[in-house]
């Protein structure tokens, strides 16, 4: 190497470490110092030097440290109810100045804004009007984003937006500049609308629908509800082939068992897609391979197929040991496949009375496509061959009684149904009632759920309102911390609002008792 050559490679070297510690070193210097100056803050306030050290956070946040704001909320004398002389000396006021100065901290604040809570964890009654102002500021400035959120703040929050105007326009404003999330709002919205309308309706909710939903695929988030419209030619022409495309695509992804076993019924069944056994199988064996929520459904499912697809005897073999597992915990579902299996005579010896047997107990889940079956299959049969199958029934209730858990979950479907039912006596829907809320007392939340709406089936007002506040009260998923409790707390308003003050005060008395009652009884 020349002299002149190397003296020009130390000069690059030279000017390239100048460059680094001039970009990344003053950054990571600038990163060092706010890091020492809010710890120099909190040590100032600990040792009681309290305005040096809020004076130095202050400045901090006037120089864009979020973090700085965050620790001035958390020392902040007052809540954002209290009085203070002025809001600085709010936690409110800080959060809020974190989140303008972060984007990732905004998404938290407006996340647990949603909640009715503050950053910290704490409940503030005032949440929700601090989340419309504080996207309102954004939107208007035409954040996308900020739109697309306020457009769902307003459609989940009635009391603010009883019939929807604001929310559709601050969708569709962020749907103009392709917000996906937006898109797919308004495609639930005019999908809904479309299943509400009458029918022979000229309205084009269905078309509004479909194009929102496929605008919103395009930018890479997709809405179940559109591969059904194409597969059904809702809104538009059919469209198999991307249909299909759409649902290997997510059967293809990473805990997708459900997507799976759907594609799997599709080609099994042939209902939409074309038949292929082949394809069939592997989607059903990729779901079966899992150990997700749906496990016991999809192992199901599968045995179904083995035996209603398969000649090999392997197959009928798996299919029935799945089958004797589920049967012995009292699975109705599989109780109808076995029941399958002896009518057929897959996998078992034909045996049509067995079959009946099987038939009768899978009907006890009072389930609409079991009782049709059993009724078919009875009806088949002759006289002393039905008592042959009651005394079938009663033999195996005797060896194998059915598990309190399951005989409720049994009794709540069946008071379901007749309470549903036009034709059943007023005595049998109030029978129905006290089942459910004998069921609802024992710490059955399904039975909880259907109590309001079951009450103000029989005109029973008051009591519908009472069992619509122990439901608010009660659900084991707290729909309130992810944002989806509004409605029913809105409609629970509603119908409160129409009580007499005497009848309010019973409300409050009577809710209570109950709730204590119910909670006490829930699963942990």
């Amino acid at each position: 190497m020349t002299l002149e050559l190397f003296i020009t490679v130390i000069i690059v070297l030279g000017f390239i470490i100048l460059m680094y510690k001039v970009t990344f070193g003053s950054l990571r210097s600038g990163l060092a110092n706010e890091e020492n100056s809010i710890q120099i803050a909190r040590k100032l306030i600990n040792r009681g030097r309290l305005s040096e050290g809020l004076s130095m956070l202050e400045r901090l946040v006037e120089q864009g440290s979020h973090e700085a704001a965050i620790m001035l909320a958390q020392v902040a004398p007052y809540s954002p109810g209290d009085e203070a002389e002025n809001e600085k000396e709010t936690s409110v006021y800080w959060y809020e100045k974190a989140a303008l100065l972060d984007e990732e901290y905004a998404n938290w604040f407006i996340f647990m804004l949603d909640s009715d809570l503050l950053p910290d964890g704490e409940h503030w009654v005032g949440a929700e009007d601090k989340l419309e102002e504080f996207l309102t500021k954004a939107a208007v400035k035409g954040d996308i984003k900020a739109q697309g959120k306020l457009g769902k703040f307003y459609y989940k929050r009635p009391k603010y937006d009883k019939k929807k105007e604001k929310a559709i326009k601050w969708l569709e404003k962020a749907a103009e500049n392709d917000d996906p999330s937006a898109l797919i709002e308004l495609g639930r919205h005019y999908y809904d609308l479309y299943m509400d309308e009458e029918p022979n309706s000229t309205l084009s909710y269905a078309s509004k629908s479909r194009s929102y939903y496929e605008r919103a695929h395009h930018l890479g988030k997709l809405e179940s509800s559109y591969v059904g419209m194409l597969l059904k030619g809702i809104g538009g022409e059919i469209n198999i082939l991307e249909a299909e495309k759409i649902l290997i695509g997510l059967a293809e992804k990473e805990d997708a068992e459900f997507d799976q076993l759907e594609l799997a019924k599709f080609y099994s069944e042939a209902e939409h897609l074309p038949k292929d056994i082949d394809k069939a199988r592997y989607w059903y064996e990729k779901a079966f391979s899992s150990n997700g929520s749906f496990s016991s459904y999809i192992q199901i499912e599968y045995a179904d197929f083995l035996i209603s697809h398969s000649d090999q005897d392997a197959d009928m073999v798996r299919a029935k040991e799945i089958i004797e597992g589920y049967r012995k915990e009292w699975d109705t579902s599989a109780l109808f496949v076995l029941a399958k299996m002896y009518h057929t005579g897959r996998g078992v010896r034909k045996d049509v009375l067995t079959a009946a047997m099987y038939y009768e107990l899978a009907a006890k889940s009072n389930y609409t496509e079991n009782l049709k079956k059993r009724d078919e299959v009875i009806s088949m049969l002759r006289g002393y061959e039905v008592r042959q199958v009651q005394g079938l029934v009663d033999h195996y209730l005797v060896k194998n009684p059915i598990p309190e858990h399951v005989q409720s979950k049994m009794d709540i479907t069946l008071a379901q149904l007749i309470v549903n039912d036009e034709n059943a006596s007023e005595l049998d829907k109030e029978d129905a009632i006290r089942t459910l809320k004998r069921l609802a007392l024992a710490g059955y939340f399904e039975a909880v759920r259907l109590l309001p709406s079951s009450y103000a089936s029989m005109n029973q007002t008051f009591e519908s309102v009472v069992w619509q506040k122990v439901a608010l009260e009660t659900n084991p998923i707290n729909l309130s911390f992810i944002g989806f409790r509004k409605e029913p707390e809105y409609n629970f308003e509603q119908q409160a609002d129409k009580l007499t003050q005497e009848q309010r005060q019973r409300l409050e008395e009577e809710s209570k008792a109950l709730i204590t009652l119910v909670k006490k009884e829930l699963p942990a």
